[in-house]
């Protein structure tokens, strides 16, 4: 860590505070899932990791669809 803090920051006098344990740190993952819908009708956009499985990836991924469908498919919501 602290030879990353200096290389990307320039930060030469790191030193460790305290590590945080997270157990539950992760949605609960009943059934993770690789296809997410838009309702169209509702006229509003829920977007979020948890609509996939929770992970960057599939932050990234909602990202990228929702840009789609605002870019292409959202007449409804002007």
């Amino acid at each position: 860590m602290k030879e990353e803090l200096k290389a990307d920051f320039n930060i030469l006098d790191a030193r460790h505070l305290h590590t945080f344990e997270i157990p539950f740190a992760l949605p609960k993952l009943e059934s993770p899932s690789n296809t997410m819908q838009f309702d169209v009708d509702a006229k509003t956009i829920e977007a979020g990791d948890f609509l996939l499985n929770g992970s960057q990836n599939a932050a990234c991924k909602v990202g990228e669809e929702l840009a789609d469908y605002i870019l292409k498919d959202a007449k409804c919501l002007n």
